[in-house]
């Protein structure tokens, strides 16, 4: 997106001119509200299952208020079954709303923000419980037989372009990054398993955990 220049009168019978940076344009992709209150860092703890193809766990997102008077964290979320959402350090609840989008867009997940977060510049941590859905648009499931050694299934998780809102509540959109650490526990009686987070939409300062 480039600017614009201005030419006014320099009052000595010159011209000036000024570069004009046009205001942000918001993403049509995405529900975020990044100029309001923006997710800094997400750290998730899921649990895989793979007989029945969903991932069950928590995502718990670093607030930060942009604006004085910050209300909401406004987020992307697909085919998600939501059980709650709280400020982590004490355990409150947490309103939150959810908006069905037209087409592959999802639903828009307002979360009432904490009085704590609602100065410019303040945060906030807000834990949101859930579960993916078998038919997640961002996560895929082998069977053994559709691998090379035909003897343990395969998970992979895909988030191009507007796919990361159906593997956990975020911002997804690419104006801006967000760091982020994943624990993940896997239950399967054998297994071989290798996860693909392709976020090249998000800086990627992760430590992914198996245990």
């Amino acid at each position: 997106m480039s600017g614009s220049e201005h030419k006014s009168d320099s009052g000595d019978g010159g011209e000036s001119y000024e570069f004009v940076v046009p205001p942000f344009l918001a993403d049509p992709n995405s529900s975020s509200n990044t100029s309001e209150a923006r997710v800094s860092h997400m750290h998730m703890e899921l649990s895989a299952d793979f007989s029945t193809k969903t991932l069950t766990g928590f995502v718990d997102l670093t607030v930060l208020a942009m604006a004085d008077g910050a209300e909401h964290v406004c987020l992307d979320a697909k085919a998600l079954a939501l059980e709650k959402c709280i400020e982590k350090s004490s355990g409150k609840p947490l309103k939150y709303s959810l908006e069905q989008l037209a087409g592959d867009f999802g639903s828009k997940m307002s979360v009432e923000l904490p009085d704590a977060c609602s100065a410019k510049g303040s945060s906030c941590v807000i834990r949101i419980s859930y579960s993916t859905s078998p038919n997640s648009s961002g996560i895929q499931w082998l069977p053994p037989a559709q691998t090379k050694g035909g003897k343990h299934p395969y998970l992979f998780t895909h988030h191009q372009a507007i796919h990361a809102r159906a593997f956990v509540p975020c911002q997804d959109t690419p104006c801006k990054q967000i760091n982020h650490q994943n624990v993940f526990s896997l239950f399967c009686s054998s297994f071989y398993i290798q996860l693909l987070f392709v976020l090249e939409k998000q800086r990627i300062n992760a430590r992914t955990l198996l245990k």
